[in-house]
């Protein structure tokens, strides 16, 4: 299964849907608590980061539970280390066939944004389970995953 999708600015940035991890739904649905409904995001790709991010307004919208704290520093958190909440978050991608892709990274969260109109950037953790391939030339990016299901309403 694949996605397809144009490049933005020369950058991999999709739209996604975010949801809270399974765990969550899980313990909600055994306790009959309302499990909140996945929001649209738009997540950058970036295989420049290890880790994967989140801005804390998106991980409030959900909302994300908090799982621990790291340490992070360097270029991709602009300083010196320094410790950050961390959550898990279900990532969901829908196919050009409509068949869906998810995982489950822990991002760290961040107070600033990410990049203008990125909500979550997706770093190396999410990109291992996918095939990311980048054509600058044509302005596309296209996204292979093997594992997927039909996504709700297409089938």
């Amino acid at each position: 299964m694949h996605l397809r999708f144009p490049l933005l600015n020369e950058f991999p940035v999709l739209s996604v849907r975010l949801w809270v991890p399974s765990f969550v739904r899980g313990f909600a649905e055994d306790h009959g608590a309302r499990v909140p409904d996945p929001i649209s995001a738009q997540a950058l790709l970036s295989t420049g980061h290890d880790a994967s991010f989140i801005t804390r307004a998106c991980a409030e919208r959900l909302p994300l539970p908090r799982t621990g704290m790291v340490e992070c520093g360097g270029p991709a958190v602009s300083g010196p280390p320094r410790p950050f909440e961390t959550a898990r978050v279900r990532v969901l991608i829908v196919g050009d066939d409509g068949h869906e892709a998810f995982a489950e990274p822990k991002v760290l969260i961040v107070d600033g944004p990410l990049a203008s109109g990125v909500d979550i950037l997706l770093g190396l953790d999410f990109l291992r389970n996918f095939v990311l391939a980048y054509n600058g030339w044509v302005g596309l990016a296209t996204l292979d995953w093997k594992f997927s299901g039909p996504a709700p309403g297409h089938g």
